[in-house]
């Protein structure tokens, strides 16, 4: 069998790359999306490259910077008929000439539960598990608002606003403050490593200028004028939408507001035509499970998330 040749990617490659990202990756693209996203990481560091065999494009590999200084991301697919054929090594060994990981500190992937061969890949590498990320979704055809308007009330009554955006005005300072609930919350996370919460800086120049980005999607609970919580969505295709984030302060939770904001983002997702919601949660993460147990979301395979440290 012909040895696969490692390669820089070219143009000709995208369909193929995209066939291969979305392998790894929950949120789904297509070429414009692909070029989009490399728009948003123009300012990044990366590296990338691709395994071709018999002219036919079957691995790729991405190293791109990610959250803290020293620190990046790790993506990597091999097409499904080529696996076992040491084509990821291969990737994987070319990989490690390159500047940006021997810069790196640490490094960051993730692997689907659903594969244990990229689970050995990953842990024969040094590529410690730092913890499960459980994956539910929710048929928006199953959602009731109605029931759910007492839940707003109670936290109405509170004297807690709860907007949008787009209400408020989407403006740097506004999208700032939505960055901060996150930024500060996400600390709270299980399991999370402050290392890869993204600065404000990666938030402003690829979250908020994605396609997929929708202030009118961006839940806000306000206390007067405090911003208290955040819960954001994001359609990553036709009817298909994400829980992007959310977030509520230390002082402010249980109160029925993360609760009141899911309920509200998702009665304008089903307003938009949206047909499913997906998110993401540490398995640890009983509050948030919680939750989404009582909107209704079923449990789906999830992922293994998996960090690398030079050693000192």
């Amino acid at each position: 069998m012909e040895t696969a040749l490692v390669r820089p990617n070219c143009p000709e490659d995208e369909t193929a790359i995209v066939s291969l990202l979305n392998q790894v990756n929950v949120v789904k693209y297509n070429e414009s999306t692909l070029a989009e996203r490399r728009g948003r990481y123009a300012r990044k560091r990366r590296f990338e490259r691709v395994a071709e065999r018999e002219g036919q494009v079957v691995g790729w590999i991405e190293l791109v910077e990610s959250g803290a200084p020293g620190c990046a991301y790790l993506r990597l697919s091999v097409n499904p008929e080529a696996q076992g054929q040491r084509i990821g090594a291969a990737l994987y060994q070319e990989m490690l000439s390159n500047e940006l990981w021997q810069d790196s500190n640490k490094i960051f992937v993730s692997t689907s539960e659903t594969h244990p061969t990229a689970r050995r890949f990953a842990e024969d590498r040094g590529f410690v598990v730092r913890n499960h990320m459980f994956e539910s979704t929710l048929a928006l055809a199953d959602f009731d608002f109605d029931q759910w308007q007492g839940a707003i009330q109670r936290v109405e009554e509170q004297g807690i606003r709860l907007t949008t955006l787009a209400e408020l005005g989407d403006t740097e300072e506004n999208r700032y403050k939505l960055w901060e609930i996150e930024a500060v919350t996400d600390r709270d996370i299980p399991n999370l490593d402050a290392d890869e919460i993204p600065s404000w800086e990666d938030t402003r120049d690829s979250l908020f200028t994605a396609s997929w980005f929708d202030p009118a999607g961006e839940f806000v609970a306000l206390d007067g004028e405090r911003w208290v919580a955040v819960s954001g969505i994001a359609e990553i295709s036709p009817g298909e939408y994400y829980n992007q984030h959310a977030g509520v302060y230390r002082e402010y939770r249980g109160r029925g507001i993360a609760t009141a904001l899911k309920a509200l983002a998702l009665r304008y997702v089903k307003q938009k035509g949206g047909t499913v919601i997906r998110t993401n949660n540490d398995s640890d993460n009983a509050p948030m499970l919680g939750i989404n147990a009582k909107f209704g979301y079923q449990p789906k395979p999830g992922q293994f998330d998996f960090e690398w440290r030079r050693p000192s």
